[in-house]
């Protein structure tokens, strides 16, 4: 695969090096060796603008990079990159980073607003049209490995070990 130049909008990033709070909550849940999750929104001749939740900047867009990147997984379904772009920025762009996800993969009830990234690459997929679990599959515990192993994703690429 040439990156960034064959990715497709859709495709999912599993990244090795996310934020120290994701690198604890993978380590302390999941074992997986994935901490971060982004999906791909638009690719125009390689210049590709993913979708995700950061810890600094909230629930947005921002640019690919390669650093880190683990594995890139490619949906099985058509995919609705123009009607998941327009339900995002109606709803989920700009929202506060998801602490109460990360909480929820610890078994920690904790309220309050936003979305971490895995949850944010499923609403994302979902609103395209490409649901990545079963409808009873709460989001807010879904985590870099639940991406790995979900059946509507397979893998595209995988990082030389």
């Amino acid at each position: 695969m040439n990156l960034p130049a064959d990715l497709l909008p859709g495709d999912v990033l599993l990244y090795e090096d996310g934020s120290p709070l994701a690198n604890l909550t993978d380590a302390a849940t999941h074992l997986s060796g994935a901490a971060h999750a982004e999906i791909v929104a638009i690719n125009i001749g390689g210049h590709v603008t993913c979708v995700s939740a950061h810890l600094d900047s909230g629930v947005g867009f921002n640019q690919f990079h390669a650093a880190g990147l683990k594995f890139v997984l490619r949906q099985k379904g058509i995919f609705d990159a123009e009607g998941a772009l327009a339900v995002f920025r109606a709803k989920y762009n700009g929202l506060p980073y998801g602490y109460n996800d990360i909480a929820a993969n610890l078994n920690v009830a904790l309220a309050g607003p936003g979305m971490d990234c895995s949850h944010t690459v499923a609403q994302f997929s979902e609103d395209a049209g490409c649901p990545l679990f079963r409808p009873e599959f709460p989001k807010q515990t879904i985590s870099p490995r639940d991406l790995l192993t979900s059946v509507a994703l397979t893998l595209a690429w995988a990082a030389p070990v």
